[in-house]
């Protein structure tokens, strides 16, 4: 019987030898295509894993409504009386406030719509945190720090031509955001990720008093000290907010997040395990 089986699927094929080809390359195709699909996976993973891995396990971001969202989109915002609060829970170390808008960046004869970022100020150092706070590494040129009033930082694109700009940015140049000068005196590290490698950086002070918006905040950074729980403090950030703002559980129009929940998200949305 599993002879007749054989001679009859080798007739099969014999007499078919189009569709037979057909369905030996689907089935050659599928098979690429799913281990191309787990290579990738396993490879943004990595990349993914080593992101976090740079900014710290000690971090928390606070942001308004639910969660990493265009900002604006939420109408509950963050403000200097939410810091105080912050700054008071029990293990927190270092609370700054950081914003970004989208504003016309004027570069030589051309104009774009970027990102321009209001970068944390670590008050007990004086230091706007780029690295500490955002991973952004400065591979030319400076940091910023708290007396730059019209100095900038760009992302890497900027240095790229015909990527951003016909021309090519370096430390010592001038770009315009909303028609207010700045010089570029550092060049941050490539990221990868268009948003961060095309954005500007200018110090949150400087950024609220061009947006006019001096008491509100679009992220908190949060930095833990040194040996406490980053899972239970982010509790009492949670438990500390939900109570000034005389709100309960689940009614919460802002998001406590650590850096490794931000991750277990991703894994969650490209489904890696």
């Amino acid at each position: 019987m599993i002879r007749d089986y054989f001679r009859f699927s080798y007739e099969s094929i014999r007499k078919r030898k189009l569709r037979s080809y057909l369905t030996m390359i689907g089935i050659f195709i599928g098979i690429a295509a799913v281990v191309s699909l787990i290579s990738l996976g396993q490879g943004l993973q990595s990349a993914i894993d080593e992101q976090f891995k740079g900014v710290g396990s000690d971090k928390i971001i606070v942001s308004p409504g639910g969660g990493f969202g265009p900002p604006g989109a939420s109408a509950s915002k963050l403000t200097e009386e939410d810091k105080k609060v912050i700054e008071r829970v029990k293990g927190v170390d270092v609370v700054a406030g950081a914003t970004i808008k989208f504003v016309d960046v004027h570069f030589k004869s051309e104009s774009k719509y970027l990102a321009v970022m209001g970068m944390p100020l670590d008050e007990k150092e004086k230091k706007v945190l780029m690295e500490s706070a955002h991973n952004m590494k400065i591979i030319s040129g400076r940091e910023l720090d708290s007396g730059d009033g019209s100095s900038a930082i760009v992302g890497y694109a900027f240095t790229q031509k015909n990527t951003l700009f016909s021309t090519a940015a370096s430390v010592r140049d001038t770009i315009a955001l909303d028609g207010k000068n700045f010089k570029i005196v550092g060049v941050a590290a490539k990221v990868g990720n268009p948003s961060d490698d095309g954005a500007v950086f200018i110090p949150i002070d400087v950024s609220q008093e061009m947006f006019g918006v001096t008491n509100e905040f679009d992220y908190f950074y949060v930095r833990i000290e040194s040996g406490e729980n980053v899972t239970k403090v982010a509790n009492s950030i949670e438990e500390a907010m939900r109570k000034d703002r005389h709100l309960k559980v689940g009614e919460e129009d802002f998001s406590v997040q650590t850096f490794e929940s931000i991750l277990n998200i991703f894994n969650t949305i490209f489904i890696i395990h």
